[in-house]
This record gives C-alpha cells, structure tokens and sequence, in this order.
C-alpha cells in the first residue's frame, strides 16, 4: 500500500445491542490496533442491526433488466444493494462485527 493513501476499512456492525456491545467494542479495539500499524485508516461503517431491504421480485426484475433499459423506478428499486456492492469493492478490508 502506498504510504499516502489510508487503508480503506468496511466496518459491518450486526449486534443488535447498540450500548455495551462486545462486538462492537472488539470492532472498536480491532480497528484501533489497525490505526497503529498503517499511516492512516479510513472507516466506512454499516450497521445493518436495524436490518436490510428484502430481496423481492421488484428487485429481482430490476436486476436482471439490462443496466441501460432500467426505469427510474429500478435504479431506485437496486440503490442500496448497489451501495453495498461499492463498499464492498472498495474495502481493502474488513471488520465484522
């Protein structure tokens, strides 16, 4: 890794526990003990506790319509589970917790 860029963390938060939450506090120590050993870190976090859009057939239609013919409806529709693709892809790593 190039010394100027930071390291680029996707935090997933899935305790439902918000206050006093061991995962969270390990994800904590986890990305604190990162922090020490790279120049800098840079943290996406996505607490996915509160939960997910359901894969349903609205969904699924707008997935498997061609990128270039989707409605305003569908890119609606695929908006955040496209989100999450991009963290994914652009995580170099990743803290479950």
């Amino acid at each position: 890794m190039s010394q100027n860029n930071p390291l680029k963390v996707l935090r997933i938060d899935s305790s439902g526990r918000t206050q006093n939450s061991v995962t969270r506090q390990l994800a904590d120590r986890l990305i604190a003990q990162l922090a020490t050993q790279e120049r800098s870190v840079q943290v996406t976090t996505r607490d996915v506790a509160p939960g997910l859009p359901v894969v349903n057939e609205d969904w699924i239609n707008a997935n498997f319509t061609d990128p270039e013919q989707r409605s305003d409806t569908q890119r609606a529709v695929l908006a955040t589970s496209d989100a999450l693709v991009q963290e994914l892809l652009d995580a170099e790593a990743l803290v479950l917790g």
